[in-house]
């Protein structure tokens, strides 16, 4: 995904999130995902959480 369609999608789901009221927006994406990070760093606040899964 190109970094203007990344920008976009972020800005229509924060209209529906405001449009019903919701708190917060969150997601997840690796941390190699340069590319992608300059763009949400733009955008929002990376947070202190970490990520882990079990694979069953």
């Amino acid at each position: 995904m190109n970094n203007e369609v990344g920008k976009k999608l972020i800005e229509v789901v924060s209209n529906v999130g405001k449009e019903k009221n919701w708190s917060v927006i969150r997601w997840i994406t690796a941390e190699n995902n340069y590319r992608a990070r300059s763009t949400y760093d733009k955008l929002a606040n990376q947070t202190q959480w970490v990520t882990y899964d079990i694979k069953l």
